[in-house]
């Protein structure tokens, strides 16, 4: 395979690849990595450019096929990886789904927590997958159309740390055994515990520069065979009406070149996020505990928050909130909330009431109700946290 590649002229990807890594230090030398091939030209084209620098930086190779039971040919899509990586002596896992996962989202779930708990066993130290530019810009008109803040346009980062992703969680042996067909079955005839989670591991997507027709052309100059997934054809699904209907109409009527502008668009907002999001949690660290005045509660100080240009308020209310319920709000919750403290007037006339109730006890608080029995309650001091509305009336 390694002559197969020195005698193409045209490396100008695995050159490119190699800067990437090096530059953002998504990978060092030495590491024991662990790739998700879907066996589609994005994921093979990764493997393939990594497995031809892994002797430069001296690394580990191992493979990993996820199949979700589709389309009636994965099957042979397996079976197609598992030769290849017989062929050129790589350790492979082959997992297959038990049960019928309907949404991307819950597919995605299933293979990283598959991938989390393969790599604490076996000493990965990070998972690679073959998201390219292509694949980001897609994500951003899925997440616009859902309505999302700036973190839903950078989904796809570079790297990101595996424990911060929601992840689906197996009861039992018996069931992770069930999910985890082929993979490490002997383990779990006896009682075993997992070990402690590696909090280093990371998804790492190395290929957000180079895009779908590049990988394309690759395969194609290799002349490689790979079994498509029939599924990307269907424009059921609203990530392929945006690939063959969005993307080519922007293409052909607006700019040729938009795919270049989005994806260096998405990497300034990326960059500017992440930025935004330090001066967040800084803020948090300064504001967020004033236990000695209000112990029972999370509370905010609305004196302080007050101070902050209005952005940052949104962002300090949103991540508040995150934290202590474990999902993300509204833009119109967040501006409830917003609106609220510290004036007389709760609300503006163009936000629904609806969720709203005063304290008759005490009419200087409000009370906001979020989800289930999560509340914010407000006075003209402090935003406070509270379940089932239970709340003392009386402030210092």
């Amino acid at each position: 395979m390694s002559n197969h590649f020195l005698q193409r002229q045209d490396l100008s990807l695995l050159y490119k690849l190699n800067s990437v890594l090096e530059e953002r230090r998504l990978l060092k030398p030495n590491e024991h990595i662990f790739i998700s091939i879907s066996g589609g030209q994005d994921s093979l084209s990764l493997f393939l450019l990594l497995h031809r620098l892994s002797s430069n930086w001296n690394w580990k190779l191992s493979i990993i096929h996820c199949d979700h039971k589709w389309h009636s040919n994965s099957v042979f899509q397996a079976k197609h990886i598992s030769r290849l990586a017989l062929r050129m002596n790589i350790t492979y896992y082959h997992a297959i789904s038990t049960k019928n996962v309907k949404t991307e989202e819950k597919a995605r779930k299933w293979r990283y927590e598959l991938m989390r708990r393969i790599s604490i066993f076996h000493g990965y130290t990070g998972i690679l997958t073959g998201h390219t530019a292509s694949d980001r810009i897609e994500s951003f008109f899925l997440h616009l159309t859902r309505g999302t803040g700036l973190n839903g346009f950078h989904s796809l980062s570079w790297k990101r740390k595996l424990n911060n992703i929601l992840t689906i969680n197996f009861c039992s042996k018996s069931q992770f055994c069930c999910h985890f067909k082929f993979i490490c079955f002997q383990e779990y005839k006896q009682k075993i515990q997992l070990p402690k989670a590696n909090h280093n591991l990371s998804i790492i997507r190395p290929f957000l520069s180079i895009t779908r027709t590049q990988t394309t052309k690759l395969i194609q100059q290799w002349n490689l065979y790979l079994w498509l997934d029939t599924s990307n054809n269907s424009n059921q699904i609203k990530r392929n009406r945006i690939r063959h209907q969005l993307l080519p109409y922007l293409r052909h009527n607006l700019n040729p070149q938009i795919d270049s502008l989005l994806n260096n668009w998405i990497e300034i907002v990326h960059s500017e996020s992440i930025y935004l999001e330090n001066i967040v949690e800084y803020i948090l660290f300064k504001i967020f505990a004033n236990k000695q005045i209000f112990p029972e509660y999370e509370t905010l100080i609305i004196q302080l928050l007050l101070t902050l240009p209005l952005t940052l308020q949104r962002h300090v209310l949103k991540r508040f909130l995150y934290i202590n319920i474990q999902r993300h709000i509204t833009f119109d919750q967040i501006e409830q909330i917003r609106l609220s403290y510290g004036i007389n007037k709760l609300f503006s006339q163009k936000y629904d009431k609806k969720n709203f109730q005063m304290n008759p006890k005490f009419e200087r608080f409000s009370l906001i109700h979020l989800s289930g029995d999560n509340y914010i309650q407000i006075n003209k001091d402090v935003v406070r946290f509270c379940k089932n509305a239970t709340f003392s009336t009386t402030t210092k």
